[in-house]
């Protein structure tokens, strides 16, 4: 968006594929440029760059000027939260072992591992995968089976809180029985 000084907004552009706008036929004044959306992917920069552009005699057609914005790349971590699926609790149990992937491509992002209070945190992680990512739990903790239903997550700026995103995942509980034979007389 560009703007003179203390006046409203001039004019605004897209860049184009490459990144690049010109703006052309400004009167001579002073001018503020700020940027008002990032590219997909990249958080929007808050700087404002401000010109002033003077009369520089009568054979000057025009005077260039050039500035340029460094976006920074978005990246979330994702939390997993390993829950029992009769209670609802977490499983306060290290060892859940979980695979996030690429849901387009299937690469292999990274592998995580809960700790003792059943959370496991990737690292940083890029916005703007148009498929997403997929969270496959690899390996259940003790007394657990293994969830087989993979999770889809979408990295935005929007469903970024804290940091990181948070996704639970529910395991149930490995079940035994006891089976008990009575033997000898019975009283009577």
């Amino acid at each position: 968006v560009l703007y003179p000084k203390d006046s409203l907004i001039l004019t605004t552009q897209e860049t184009d594929e490459n990144g690049i706008t010109t703006i052309d036929k400004l009167h001579l004044g002073k001018y503020y440029l700020k940027e008002v959306k990032a590219p997909t992917g990249y958080r929007l920069s808050d700087e404002v760059v401000d010109y002033e552009f003077e009369y520089a005699g009568g054979d000057v057609q025009y005077i260039p000027v050039s500035t340029s914005y460094v976006n920074e790349e978005l990246r979330s971590a994702i939390k997993i939260i390993k829950k029992d699926a009769q209670t609802g609790n977490v499983v306060k149990v290290a060892g859940a072992k979980f695979e996030i992937r690429d849901s387009l491509t299937n690469e292999l992002i990274e592998t995580v591992v809960t700790n003792e209070d059943g959370v496991a945190i990737s690292s940083q992680i890029k916005y703007g995968n148009n498929g997403g990512y997929v969270i496959t739990e690899v390996e259940a903790p003790y007394g657990y089976n293994i969830n087989p239903n993979p999770v889809y997550v979408n990295i935005t700026e929007d469903s970024d809180k804290n940091g990181y995103i948070e996704v639970e995942i529910s395991d149930t509980s490995i079940k035994g029985y006891c089976e008990i034979i009575k033997t000898g007389e019975v009283l009577t």
